[in-house]
């Protein structure tokens, strides 16, 4: 998918929290506990993706016990939902040279906030790292009662709630189906993947300023160097 810059000015940038924000906890923990568990990675990961969503967990109409129940009928899995929910949990760590981009971006009266498919989870990391504070909004799927999973209208809910047109908006996701359904929606996005990390960070400079100027602007340049001297590889 190719990065696409828009005439517009952004004034509102939405960040997912797992591959974005923090690491991919969901996943790595979820290989972790199959790996304990003497268990397929690959098809233990793609049940748990699909039963978070389908038993009401990520939605809010369902709590953990419920998930961990469905995902027990499925897998013989050693300890307590406790252990198993920490073993996810333990792998999302905040990026903190990300969050130094989103406070430049507030200090420059760019409207900030989470968008993600996640559960009271994203509640529990948030004590720990106390990462909330960074954004205007935080907009949890748990609570929502949306999935990003379930097309456009998420977005519509979103946009509605920051008073924000979708062309003054900017995605940001590691899950090309989102992006599919944000730009139905007609907001500026770009997919965010190992390899692309650092091209497509930059890209937020290239929305908020023309590319031939921003470098002769300080906060494009204190974008660009922590973009360039924070820079951190992410696993997948």
């Amino acid at each position: 998918m190719k990065n696409k810059k828009t005439d517009s000015n952004i004034k509102l940038v939405l960040f997912d929290f797992g591959g974005v924000i923090a690491d991919e906890g969901f996943k790595q923990g979820l290989f972790s506990i199959s790996r304990e568990n003497n268990i397929n990675t690959q098809e233990f990961y793609s049940a748990a993706y699909s039963i978070i969503s389908d038993c009401g967990y990520l939605t809010g109409d369902a709590d953990e016990k419920t998930f961990w129940q469905e995902v027990r009928k499925n897998f013989s899995l050693i300890g307590t939902d406790a252990y198993l929910s920490g073993q996810i949990l333990s792998q999302f760590t905040v990026r903190g040279w990300v969050l130094e981009i989103i406070k430049q971006l507030r200090d420059q009266n760019v409207l900030t906030a989470i968008l993600s498919d996640q559960t009271d989870w994203l509640d529990r990391l948030n004590n720990k790292y106390d990462f909330f504070k960074y954004f205007d909004r935080v907009f949890n799927s748990f609570y929502l009662k949306q999935s990003k999973h379930n097309g456009w209208k998420i977005y519509d809910t979103v946009l509605n709630e920051m008073s924000i047109p979708a062309n003054f908006a900017l995605f940001v996701d590691d899950n090309e189906n989102n992006i599919k359904n944000a730009e139905e929606r007609g907001l500026n996005d770009f997919l965010k993947t190992e390899n692309r990390l650092k091209q497509n960070l930059r890209f937020i400079v290239d929305c908020l300023f023309e590319k031939k100027y921003y470098k002769k602007d300080l906060f494009a340049d204190r974008l660009l160097y922590i973009i360039e001297y924070n820079f951190v590889s992410v696993s997948s």
